[in-house]
């Protein structure tokens, strides 16, 4: 995986066990990952995410950003506003930065992925172009 983004997700455990918890799963080589979370959520307590971010970052190698909304609910990103729009924003930036690390990780010349997955990515790329055309 070259990077995460995380809208509005709850991380605590699934089912009574605790190593159901995503937390329980953070290893040093954990990819870069983008939290978003409304500060108003009650369905996730904002706590939960604060907690996670933190929990990446001390054992993470790579980046974590947190943002936290400002009067945001749980599903923020399920309604257009001006809030939503930066966030759109962020998540552009946030990848476009997870893409030009791995560009630039890769070896000249070389794959940044197998084959199969670069043809995807391709075939994806293409489809979507030729929507906005």
């Amino acid at each position: 995986m070259t990077g995460a983004i995380c809208l509005g997700t709850y991380y605590g455990p699934i089912s009574d066990d605790p190593k159901s918890s995503p937390l329980a799963r953070i290893t040093p080589n954990a990819p870069p990952f983008l939290l978003v979370h409304g500060d108003l959520d009650p369905l996730v307590p904002v706590a939960d995410v604060r907690q996670a971010a933190e929990r990446l970052r001390r054992t993470s190698s790579n980046a974590v950003v947190h943002a936290e909304l400002r009067g945001g609910n749980h599903a923020f990103d399920l309604y257009h506003s001006v809030r939503f729009e930066a966030v759109v924003d962020a998540i552009e930036a946030f990848t476009a930065w997870v893409r030009s690390r791995e560009r630039a990780a890769a070896p000249e010349g070389g794959q940044t992925c197998d084959p199969a997955e670069q043809k995807t990515t391709e075939s994806a790329e293409a489809s979507a172009k030729g929507q906005g055309e």
